[in-house]
């Protein structure tokens, strides 16, 4: 886990503290698999943005849904993952929430 999305939970936990990282470290590791390194139109990691919308959320006090939503909003768009995968993976709730987010 990089040492961004650490302080990221760190900050999660304030508000939440007794939610589970599971969601939000496989969020995570998909991130980093599909993405790497690649930038978007902006030239900002695709990882970077995310992190910058999670932050941008925090002070919402957003579930756990919502910001792993979050997280992966960039990967319809993309067309790195089906709307039926990703809810295999992270389930109805926030492949949903991904689907309401794209432009």
């Amino acid at each position: 886990m990089s040492q961004p999305f650490s302080d990221l939970l760190v900050r999660v936990r304030e508000y939440h503290p007794d939610f589970s990282e599971d969601q939000l470290l496989r969020a995570h590791d998909f991130l980093v698999k599909t993405f790497g390194e690649s930038r978007n139109q902006w030239g900002e990691t695709y990882i970077s943005h995310a992190f910058k919308l999670f932050e941008m959320l925090l002070p919402y006090r957003l579930d756990m849904d919502a910001l792993t939503a979050a997280l992966l909003h960039d990967v319809y768009d993309q067309e790195v993952v089906s709307e039926s995968s990703l809810e295999r993976l992270f389930g109805n709730r926030v492949a949903n929430l991904v689907s309401d987010m794209r432009k």
